[in-house]
């Protein structure tokens, strides 16, 4: 499938190149039980500390990694459409870790550590794993899971 051309009307009515090859620009996982995508880059996820890091943080709002959610790994830097990736894997919650929002088709600024809706999705923006591990005065991880609170509790309350 060639890549094409969708009209984001959300957005400002942007138009960005979309790839829905997902397969050839990362890996996905997880049984997704919550409804709950991740999305971090490969190189991240397969270094230990940063995997512990991602349980670490979706255990704090009583997920699990394997079952409760589906993490795609982006092994490419192609762009891809994640409203359309979102609806294909029946996601409602998108954390997303140190990925460009352009490159999830997102073409405007949008606040780190807050729950953002964006059409039928809640999304939560985060630095990557190296800069929340670098985050001496925790104050980053504090805001994440303040976020990450909210959003399960938009679904659960």
């Amino acid at each position: 499938m060639k890549d094409i051309i969708l009209n984001l009307e959300f957005l400002g009515k942007e138009i960005v190149p979309i790839s829905e090859k997902y397969q050839t620009i990362g890996q996905l996982a997880g049984e997704n039980k919550q409804q709950v995508l991740v999305i971090l880059l490969s190189a991240q996820y397969e270094i230990i500390e940063f995997k512990a890091l991602l349980e670490k943080i979706l255990a704090s709002v009583g997920l699990h990694p394997q079952q409760d959610v589906l993490t795609f790994a982006l092994t490419s830097h192609i762009p891809f459409n994640l409203l359309r990736l979102a609806a294909e894997k029946n996601c409602t919650k998108v954390i997303v870790f140190g990925v460009p929002l352009q490159q999830m088709g997102i073409h405007r600024i949008l606040p780190k550590f807050e729950v953002v809706p964006i059409a039928n999705l809640e999304l939560v923006i985060s630095d990557s794993f190296p800069d929340l591990e670098a985050d001496l005065s925790k104050k980053n991880k504090l805001a994440l899971w303040n976020a990450l609170k909210i959003l399960m509790e938009v679904e659960n309350g």
